[in-house]
């Protein structure tokens, strides 16, 4: 019975896949189906096979081929059908290249395909990437360009790496550019990858990454940042546990034997230390903490002299102190006799 695939027209076979007891009896085949030459082609091994032990458990080898002279036709249909179905009418050109499929799309009024600083065509690229990719049974870098505008970016780049590159030379400080996409700042690496008086590098996180430039002595100290983590940037995990011997103490373990060796007290000799703060001694029930806490100034009765928080050795006013303890002696005695002695001044004072 005749294997269908052999069957099929080479014009409208792309990609092949073909088994073989060895990998290069697979691509023999394949090559063959498709009516190229090995050097036309791109082969895709998906299974090496296997021997078996004495012919059992054998599995033969599989691979994928796929040429290269119609890859690009294909891409170019499949990008030209994406553009009119966004109800864009352009033409679209197709150059096959050893790396990758390059397309050039010109027409009228396709800005809306460019959009800001090319994101829009980015997308659209990776678009026709994806679905040539599966056309194609294999995958396929895509490089898509709308009316120039790759071509006038990088030279628009180009320009204003080399205008950095003299501010940076004549002022001696780092200069950070706006932040760029991949492509962009691979632009600006290139271009100044040979300078003789700078050197760049990238900084930041996801949108926010931009090419940094730095003078030629500043290289060093430029790559030592770029290697650390930024801001936000997640810190480094210590291992737990000890990761480390402890150091050892300046002087040596006091043993018990150097102890005695050294005079008995102390590890290193001599009478032993006393203590930096000395236990208090206190009096039998005047432990702090236990039963009930004495009166800073307790009562005393009236008759007996009040302790003075004054100090010693400081000049007394008699005529003052008599006052005061006039005063006090009111508030000392029991109300009748107060009551009392109120009465009797009142009652002098109307007879004088």
């Amino acid at each position: 019975m005749a294997d269908p695939r052999r069957e099929t027209p080479v014009s409208s076979s792309l990609s092949v896949e073909e088994s073989g007891r060895t990998v290069d009896d697979a691509v023999a085949r394949a090559l063959e189906v498709l009516g190229l030459e090995r050097s036309e082609a791109t082969i895709e091994v998906l299974d090496e096979g296997s021997r078996g032990v004495l012919g059992l458990g054998a599995r033969e080898a599989r691979v994928r081929v796929t040429a290269r002279r119609g890859r690009a036709e294909a891409v170019k249909a499949l990008a030209e059908g994406l553009l009119g179905l966004m109800g864009f009418a352009a033409e679209v050109a197709a150059q096959e290249e050893p790396e990758s499929i390059r397309l050039s799309v010109q027409g009228e009024n396709l800005g809306a395909l460019i959009g800001k600083h090319g994101q829009t065509l980015s997308a659209i690229e990776a678009v026709v990437g994806l679905l040539g990719g599966r056309r194609l049974g294999a995958p396929v870098r895509v490089e898509l360009d709308i009316m120039g505008y790759r071509e006038r970016r990088r030279l628009a780049l180009e320009g204003l790496a080399t205008r950095t590159a003299d501010r940076v030379t004549r002022s001696g400080r780092e200069i950070a550019l706006s932040p760029m996409d991949s492509r962009d700042r691979r632009i600006i690496h290139v271009a100044l990858q040979d300078h003789p008086k700078v050197t760049t590098v990238s900084r930041g996180e996801g949108d926010l990454r931009r090419v940094v430039v730095f003078p030629r002595e500043g290289a060093d100290v430029a790559e030592r940042e770029q290697s650390e983590p930024g801001p936000g940037a997640p810190r480094r995990q210590r291992p737990r546990g000890r990761t480390r011997e402890p150091r050892p103490r300046q002087g040596g373990t006091p043993t018990p034997e150097r102890a005695r060796d050294n005079g008995g007290g102390h590890p290193r000799g001599g009478e032993p230390r006393q203590p930096r703060y000395p236990e208090r001694q206190y009096p039998a029930g005047k432990v702090p903490g236990r039963g009930p806490r004495p009166s800073r100034r307790p009562w005393m009765p009236s008759g007996q002299p009040q302790p003075s928080g004054r100090p010693e050795g400081l000049p007394v006013d008699e005529e003052l102190e008599a006052e005061i303890e006039a005063h006090l002696e009111k508030f000392r005695r029991p109300p009748q006799e107060a009551g009392d002695q109120e009465n009797d001044e009142d009652s002098q004072d109307s007879k004088e």
